[in-house]
């Protein structure tokens, strides 16, 4: 009966005392983790700004690149032929030197991606390697599972980064290839310009030899009579 009819209010306060505590921290670290919420918002703000700056920027130097290009271009003669250059083939290799770097940016940028990514993971996989204290036998198995996984991923990432390498080397032997054939034609079209010169020198030649034997004939039968 004396147990039951125990005052038990100083315990109590202690209670109360400790919960408000607690709750004073939550409230700190709640301030805390919305300071650092507003900071990183307003530093990812200010990252896309300079980003769209950036692109604009370059954007502006392309295009200014693009028109410099097509006036140069534009009325010039070709060498071989002496004719002027067609303005639709100015502009349709202008329009291919574009699509052409807009794929080498994707390939860059996605390769940029892989390489932060790679990277990031192998951050993780050091960060494994030092072990906090009261680490238990299920956190170590755990985290020997989560190990192999990013090994896993880690292999996967340096396969797709040498299929990027590997298609980035492919389609630069393609513009290799491209540029001997170029070249190559462009030897074949001076080539055959050389032979339709000397093709009608001959003629010319031709035409002058039978005009003179034609005037030296007419100059005989007129003697014979």
């Amino acid at each position: 009966m004396e147990h039951v009819c125990e005052n038990h209010e100083p315990h109590s306060a202690d209670k109360e005392i400790q919960y408000h505590k607690q709750l004073l921290a939550f409230e700190d670290i709640r301030t805390t983790e919305k300071k650092e919420r507003e900071a990183i918002t307003k530093e990812l703000e200010t990252m896309k700004k300079e980003r769209d700056e950036l692109i604009a920027n370059l954007k502006v130097l392309f295009d200014s690149l693009i028109q410099k290009e097509r006036e140069l271009g534009t009325g010039l003669i070709y060498t071989k032929t002496g004719k002027l250059i067609p303005t639709r083939d100015v502009e349709e290799l202008l329009l291919r030197q574009t699509r052409k770097l807009n794929e080498l940016n994707e390939v860059r940028l996605a390769f940029i991606k892989l390489r932060d990514s790679v990277a990031a993971k192998k951050a993780h996989l050091r960060s494994l390697e030092t072990f906090g204290e009261n680490l238990c036998l299920i956190d170590y198995k755990k985290l020997q599972m989560e190990n192999r996984s990013y090994a896993i991923a880690l292999e996967k990432g340096d396969k797709e980064l040498q299929h990027l390498r590997n298609k980035v080397n492919s389609k630069i032997q393609i513009l290799t290839q491209m540029k001997e054939k170029s070249y190559a034609t462009d030897e074949k079209i001076r080539e055959l310009h050389e032979l339709l010169k000397y093709m009608e020198s001959e003629v010319s030649n031709v035409s002058l030899s039978n005009t003179a034997l034609a005037a030296c004939h007419t100059i005989n039968i007129s003697s014979h009579f």
